[in-house]
This record gives C-alpha cells, structure tokens and sequence, in this order.
C-alpha cells in the first residue's frame, strides 16, 4: 500500500525532471521511487491469486478432496459484497465529488449518471479504481482458473501480456501487423500475475531456499530495477510526456516484477520471521485491516496536500500517508457501532 501512495504522491516529479534532467534534485530521487514501485499493483494481483487459492487448497484438504472445488456463484457473491459494493461507493463519491454542481443540481445528476455505467466497469471514476475493475475480472474467471493445471496456460497468459505491452506496439507496427488496442484495465495485460499467484497457492509449501539462492534472487531484483530506471532515462530523452512511457504496461515492468516475486519467495521465511515478532505483527494486522480504505480513500487527501500547494514530493508523500492514515483510524473508531457502513465503504 506505501509503494500505491509513493506512486501517488510523486507521479509530477517525471514532468519535472525531463525539463531538466537533474537527476541530482528532489524531482530526479522521486522519479527513481516512483519506477521503483511500479512492483505494487501487478504483486498484489499476484499475491489475490495466491491467497485465494491457498484458501481453497485449504478447504479441500480438510474436506479430504484431492483438488479444490469452488461454487462459482457462492464465490462471486462473496467477491461482490467485499469487493464490488466499495467499488460502487467510492466511485459515486468521487463523481458526486467532481459533478458540475455549479451549472445546477439537474446537470451535476445527470452527468454523474451519464459517466456511471463506464465507470463501473472500467473504474473510470478516479485513477486508482481502474485496479477494482481488474481485479473483479480476476475474480470472474477464478473458478475456470482453479482448474488449469498446465503450465502452458501460464505462458499463454504471458504471451498475451507481452503483446498488449509496450514495446509490443511499435514491434507490431514494424511488421505491418494491426494490434487490437485495450484499455488500461482490461484483463489481457494482468492476467497471468493472477495465474501465477493461483498456482503457487495451490503448492504445498517448499524449502527454505539456500542463502545464495537468496542472495542471487535479491541480486536479480537489483538488476531489473536499474533496467527499469534505465529505461524511463532512455525514453526521458526521446519523448516529451512521461505518461506515455513510465506507466505499467511496459515489458520493463513485466520484468522487474517477475523478479520481485523471485526474490519475495526466496526471503518469504526470514521476512515473515522478523513480520511475526512484537509489536511489528499487531501494526501490521491495523494496517492490513485498513489498507483497503486508505487505497480508497487516498486520493481525497492527496487532492488537499496539492491544494495545499506542497512541491515537495517527499514532503507531500509524508503528509499523505499520516493524514490518510489518521483520517482511516477516526473513520474506523466512528463506524464501529455501523458495521455495514464500514463494509460499505471498505473497512
């Protein structure tokens, strides 16, 4: 959820830097944090996959089946209630947040009501909600995905994600090929870390990984980071807009994440070791228990530290994460009593 904020509070450091490219400035240390983030959402489909699965796998044991066997509807209505319901919430109140209410009350309606159907399918509503939207297609197709047990359908998945990822475009352009274009947030793209987080959790456990297995893992990550940096300088060169090359859908990314899953699995024990010791366990468990809110929420804050007119990234992430941590623990201590209301907006 930190690497979602830092993402967040420096996406103006690119602008910035390409006018000058001092690397050397607050602007320049943003933008190395911002790429270097870029891990968060792909890893989290991942980590959805996984525990999804690993919870079915678990269920199917003490049932004594030999493979998971999920109820699609029971499932998906789960999904929906956890899932979809804040979904809808958020993405009225960022409308209804937006609407034109200075042309009137009809207009500000109507416009809320004419965005509303794209909105709730592509989570257009708020920049951040486009990963609701990819997620509940994940979750649509989790019970087909539960059943796959080859590994080819995961290096499909990574075809197709290659293919509607840059530089995929320009490559199918070279060859006189037209490629479809899909949004942002469509599936094609994010699947297969979803796939790769539903077969891992249907594994049992492994080894502990030897220390230089470990140690190479982490080296790996290093790496493909500073390819992924090494990137956005290359492009900084080429092009105006940072939007156009420092996003998610870049084979750079792909990379990068795939070796931050490596080195995630080799240090999963000592990491998890250090997570379990007091009092780090208890403010982790507040914190997984309100991440989802403040992944909702965050942006209405962030919206008053620009306001506020707080240039600096570091600064501005710092404030972000503190106000949009305490406003969350008040929401939580008032809601406590309205249950339903706090599920309703993602407590």
């Amino acid at each position: 959820m930190g690497a979602v904020l830092a993402i967040h509070a420096t996406q103006n450091a690119g602008g910035v830097l390409i006018a000058d490219h001092d690397w050397a400035s607050s602007a320049g240390a943003a933008t190395l944090l911002n790429q270097v983030c870029r891990f968060c959402v792909p890893l989290f489909i991942l980590l959805s996959g996984f525990a999804l699965a690993a919870r079915e796998r678990g269920v199917a044991r003490k049932a004594g089946l030999a493979e998971p066997r999920v109820a699609a509807w029971g499932f998906w209505g789960d999904r929906l209630a956890k899932i979809a319901l804040p979904f809808v919430v958020w993405t009225l109140i960022y409308r209804l947040y937006d609407a034109p209410w200075a042309a009137g009350a009809a207009t500000a309606l109507g416009w809320v009501a004419r965005n509303l159907p794209l909105d709730l399918v592509s989570g257009g509503a708020q920049y951040h909600l486009y990963f609701l939207a990819i997620i509940l297609q994940c979750y649509a197709l989790f019970p087909w995905l539960l059943r796959l047990r080859s590994g080819w359908w995961t290096v499909g998945f990574a075809v197709l994600a290659l293919a509607f990822t840059a530089p995929a475009h320009a490559l199918f352009a070279a060859c006189g090929l037209t490629r479809p274009e899909l949004p942002s947030w469509a599936f094609p793209a994010w699947l297969v870390w979803f796939q790769v987080g539903v077969r891992a959790g249907l594994r049992e456990e492994v080894a502990e990984p030897a220390g230089g297995r470990r140690w190479l893992a982490l080296g790996g990550m290093l790496l493909t980071a500073v390819v992924l940096c090494g990137e956005w300088w290359w492009q900084s060169f080429r092009m105006s807009d940072p939007g156009w090359f420092g996003h998610f859908h870049r084979w750079s990314v792909l990379l990068y994440v795939a070796a931050c899953w490596a080195a995630l699995v080799a240090w999963n024990a000592p990491i998890r070791r250090w997570l379990e010791q007091r009092p780090r366990a208890a403010v982790l468990a507040w914190l997984a228990s309100v991440s989802f809110l403040v992944y909702l929420g965050h942006p209405l804050v962030l919206r008053v530290v620009e306001r506020a007119g707080i240039a600096d990234p570091f600064l501005a992430l710092v404030i972000l994460c503190a106000a949009t941590l305490a406003v969350v623990a008040g929401l939580q201590r008032l809601l406590r009593p309205l249950p339903a209301l706090g599920r309703a907006i993602g407590l």
